[in-house]
């Protein structure tokens, strides 16, 4: 795990956007494309705002999102619209959004056409530990198998989401995780205890990927 201590969230996103670029070149440049997973939320907002059209040849990125609400994609709840609105308008990657009418299992046969893996990850960490749709205790977040799961009692609203499962996560070959604000000190706390489980703190599934580095908005 690689920790990066940021003093205040402009730097974090920063510092994160460039990362995220600089790990997309490394992977095109070996396989001629990247697939990577983006979350919604405040928390990776700015690093979105960061990404330009001149960072790279993003013709050559296919991009899904790692968890979204059931809504439409032009729903202001909606994790695809909020990064069509901040960078995906911009680009020219391959987006993947999740459709309403089409439902789960075909974003799940898209996912598997693009290969099933993924090469880069963003999380955001909310307040509670939780990344993507797996929240503490829910059963989602001890589901099996590479794959996006649906379910209607999320603790948080909207209730019902789409998922990546946890060992979607696990198979990443790289993972930025983000802890964005001094709210997120509590989660950090509980993700770095090696007393706490995956159960209690679903952000700590981020650890079984190949790399993490994982950006704090505090020290």
């Amino acid at each position: 795990m690689h920790l990066n201590p940021c003093p205040n969230y402009e730097q974090l996103s920063a510092e994160a956007a460039a990362l995220l670029i600089q790990k997309i070149k490394t992977v095109i440049s070996t396989k001629g494309k990247a697939i990577i997973a983006l979350p919604g939320g405040r928390s990776v907002a700015g690093l979105l705002q960061k990404l330009s059209p001149q960072d790279l040849d993003w013709s050559t990125v296919e991009i899904f999102m790692i968890d979204e609400r059931v809504v439409p994609i032009d729903n202001k709840d909606s994790n695809y619209k909020q990064a069509y609105d901040l960078f995906l308008k911009r680009v020219t990657a391959k987006a993947h959004p999740f459709l309403i009418e089409k439902g789960v299992e075909e974003y799940n046969q898209e996912f598997q056409h693009a290969g099933a893996h993924f090469d880069i990850m963003v999380l955001g960490v909310g307040e509670d530990g939780h990344i993507a749709a797996l929240f503490p205790g829910h059963p989602a977040s001890k589901s099996k198998g590479k794959r996006y799961i649906q379910f209607d009692d999320s603790p948080k609203p909207p209730q019902e989401r789409i998922t990546a499962s946890p060992d979607i996560i696990r198979d990443a070959d790289t993972i930025i995780l983000i802890f964005s604000s001094k709210g997120k000190k509590k989660a950090y706390d509980l993700f770095v205890n090696q007393k706490i489980s995956e159960t209690k703190c679903p952000a700590k599934i981020a650890l079984k990927a190949k790399e993490v580095y994982v950006f704090a908005e505090f020290s």
